[in-house]
């Protein structure tokens, strides 16, 4: 019966999983498992070939047409898949946020750790693997849909419908290729078969040409020892008929020399089938020794022979492994821990902030800031600022020409969050302290001073956008106040806030734990630079100090320190 296409709505969709390859591989299993249990909880789409049309898909082509209408991450498990996300990002100016996975055990080429270091973040499928990243991973083991990978009700009969011939059943499922250790097994099987009659290996997977002459060796080796119809070799089968080989072993064997993660071990065991594993990829993770199967080293052709021989040799045993393999990745292997992982990532990266790249620089610069909410899609949330001053002693300091004599120094830098504003003077450490960890602004900076002041957060407070400086937006903590909160205190006061007034006033409504208040004197001394008078600026300072005293009043957080 022909599939249903399955085309999701492209404006919701939240998360694209390419797969770019069209051969059934590691990576397109892992696509095929996991999109399906995702889809339950996030709105996740495929695209790219080979991908059967039941699971959520989208065109390949459309992705160069995405609706602007959101942010989307896009999850690259392939470095082609990396540098498509980001063609898609910085040349076609989709909004993606890009996410890849590493399963990888070993240095990487410089090429992929370019493209590694231009992700927004990363995923590492084993601790092994995030030890070969130069940049911080968040760790998670592949697992298993155990709806799908279960223990066959009549193994008897599944082998006659699949073709297989009765006995002990030893599977190894996979590439064949020097790399999966398809000869180690070949030569176990040299040692063993003749002492178990009744026993077979099977072998399926694709050989591609440049393979041809490395089955062919393994062949003629075992026609010369008599085996050739004991080991089968059924080539590439459809992903059903691959869960059926599971489900009809008695043994399941993973002899691979390298491997970036290896899920066979937990297929198999997901299918009430015990493992012989190597000491690669995560298999060690997987198979517990002599409770759900046997590990030996890589290439060690003897040392498999006899874990296979001493587990093939008592049913019982096989059938005790099998069961505690199943209980084992019900319990930390499922395919829905993996998902619900990868989702926290998805949704995470779904909640940055946007940050402009040059395009969009150049594009705000030219409209000079004309769309208020081209802006806004830069900004940090006022929930964000609420949650950073929660409970924490803050220090906002002003920039009073007074303050300069006083020694308040090492007060401001005891505090948890010191908030300067506009220049941030700092004639010295002994009046003003050193640290900034927020800048609040209303004029101009230059870049430099911005960089040697190094502040977590930039504040834009002023409502006219055509003065606030590029580099701004680029800033990770970067925050644009809205025009209607500068509107709303302008009418309250009767003339245009200062800075610190605003910033005063923002901080007063969070839930900070301390709120000190350094160099306001609303201009009963000149400005810093000792240039301006009050009367050369648009404010009430008169009405800023009633203000500021009645918040005092009614909150005792808050504290004004005389400058004198």
């Amino acid at each position: 019966m022909q599939q249903k296409a399955n085309h999701p709505d492209i404006r919701s969709v939240e998360v694209i999983a390419p797969n770019l390859k069209y051969r059934l591989s590691g990576v397109t299993t892992t696509v095929l498992r996991l999109v399906p249990a995702q889809a339950r909880k996030i709105n996740i789409a495929t695209t790219g070939p080979g991908l059967p049309e039941n699971i959520p898909h989208l065109p390949l082509w459309r992705m160069f047409v995405l609706p602007r209408n959101r942010w989307r991450v896009w999850h690259a498990r392939r470095n082609t898949e990396m540098a498509l996300g980001l063609v898609l990002r910085y040349l076609f100016r989709r909004k993606l946020r890009l996410l890849f996975t590493s399963a990888a055990q070993r240095a990487h080429s410089g090429y992929t750790r370019a493209l590694i270091a231009r992700m927004d973040a990363v995923i590492a499928t084993s601790p092994q693997a995030a030890g070969y990243l130069e940049r911080p991973a968040t760790v998670i083991m592949h697992g298993v849909d155990t709806e799908d990978f279960h223990p066959a009700t009549d193994k008897a009969a599944l082998r006659y419908a699949l073709g297989l011939p009765p006995g002990t059943l030893i599977g190894c499922f996979g590439r064949i290729r020097h790399q999966k250790g398809t000869d180690v097994l070949v030569e176990a099987a040299l040692d063993i078969l003749p002492r178990h009659p009744n026993a077979r290996i099977v072998f399926t997977g694709r050989v591609t040409p440049d393979n041809q002459g490395y089955v062919d060796d393994l062949r003629g080796r075992l026609e010369a020892a008599g085996l050739a119809d004991r080991v089968l070799f059924r080539g590439e089968v459809s992903w059903d008929d691959l869960i059926k080989h599971y489900q009809a072993m008695d043994l399941f064997v993973a002899p691979a020399r390298w491997e970036g993660f290896g899920l066979t071990p937990i297929e198999a065991m997901a299918c009430g089938v015990p493992a012989v594993a190597t000491r690669v990829g995560a298999f060690e993770a997987q198979v517990i020794e002599g409770q759900t199967g046997k590990l030996v080293d890589p290439g060690d052709a003897s040392a498999l022979a006899a874990a296979i021989e001493s587990m093939i040799s008592d049913p019982r045993v096989l059938r005790r492994m099998g069961e505690a393999g199943r209980l084992h990745v019900l319990r930390h292997f499922t395919i829905e821990r993996e998902a619900e992982a990868i989702i926290a990532v998805y949704r995470e990266l779904l909640a940055l902030r946007a940050r402009p790249d040059l395009l969009a620089l150049a594009e705000l610069a030219l409209n000079r800031y004309g769309k208020a909410d081209k802006l806004t899609e830069y900004s940090a949330t006022r929930d964000d600022l609420m949650n950073d001053l929660d409970g924490k002693s803050v220090a906002i300091v002003g920039n009073a020409r007074a303050l300069a004599d006083m020694d308040y120094g090492e007060d401001i830098d005891e505090a948890d969050l010191v908030i300067r504003i506009n220049r941030a003077p700092r004639p010295s450490a002994f009046s003003h302290g050193t640290r900034t960890d927020w800048l609040a602004l209303a004029t101009t900076l230059d870049r430099r001073l911005a960089r040697r002041i190094s502040a977590a957060r930039v504040l834009w407070m002023s409502h006219k956008r055509k003065r606030l400086p590029l580099w701004a937006l680029e800033t990770e903590g970067f925050y644009l106040h809205p025009v209607g909160a500068f509107a709303t205190l302008r009418d309250t006061l009767g003339a245009p806030p200062t800075t610190g007034l605003m910033m005063i006033d923002l901080v007063a409504a969070s839930n900070a734990a301390v709120i000190d208040l350094y160099g306001f004197d609303f201009f009963d001394s000149l400005s810093l630079t000792g240039s301006r008078t009050a009367a050369d600026v648009p404010h009430d300072f008169g009405v800023e100090a009633a203000f500021v005293h009645r918040l005092i009043e009614a909150d005792p957080r808050i504290t004004l320190y005389p400058m004198e």
